[in-house]
C-alpha cells in the first residue's frame, strides 16, 4: 500500500515593523507578521495509524512570525523613498484538518442516533525565513508600506 500526502501551505503576511536607527539610511528592528495559510491533504492513509478516512479536504488556518530586520535605502520608486530588507525570522504554519464521516446509525436509549466518527490531523509547522524585501511606505506613515519580495 502506498501513501501519499499532499500539505501545501500559502502564506500572506501583513508586517508593522518596529526599528531602530542606526544612521540615516540603516535601520535594525524586530517585524511580526500575520497572515492565513491554506491546507489542503488527500491520502489513503498515514503508517500505524489505523483510518478509513482518505481525503481530508482543505483549511484555512491563521498563521504568524517574528523576526529581525536590516533595512537600508535603495532610491525612490514613483517618488516615494524605497528600501531594501533583509528579514530573518521564525514562522508558525501550524494547523488543523478534521473531517466527520457518518459510520452507522447506532441506537442508545432505544433511540437511533448517527454514528459519527472524526477524523482530525493536527499539523505543527515551523518555518526558518529569509526574505530579501523592497519595500514601499505609504506617503503619510514611513512604517508601513507594500512590501514586494519572498
Amino acid at each position: 500500500m502506498r501513501a501519499t500526502s499532499v500539505v501545501l501551505a500559502i502564506v500572506a503576511t501583513v508586517s508593522v515593523c518596529s526599528s531602530l536607527s542606526l544612521d540615516s539610511t540603516d535601520r535594525v528592528g524586530v517585524v511580526g507578521s500575520i497572515g492565513a495559510s491554506r491546507y489542503d491533504a488527500t491520502f489513503g492513509s498515514l503508517p500505524g495509524i489505523p483510518s478509513c478516512c482518505s481525503w481530508y479536504g482543505s483549511r484555512w488556518n491563521l498563521s504568524w512570525g517574528v523576526g529581525v530586520l536590516v533595512e537600508r535605502a535603495v532610491g525612490t520608486i514613483a517618488g516615494l523613498p524605497a528600501t531594501g530588507e533583509l528579514r530573518l525570522g521564525f514562522q508558525n504554519l501550524s494547523g488543523r484538518l478534521q473531517r466527520d464521516e457518518f459510520i452507522a446509525n447506532v441506537i442508545v436509549d432505544d433511540q437511533v442516533h448517527p454514528g459519527i466518527s472524526r477524523y482530525q490531523l493536527d499539523a505543527t509547522l515551523w518555518a526558518l525565513s529569509l526574505e530579501p524585501v523592497l519595500r514601499i511606505p505609504l506617503p503619510w506613515y514611513r512604517d508601513i508600506g507594500f512590501d514586494i519580495g519572498a
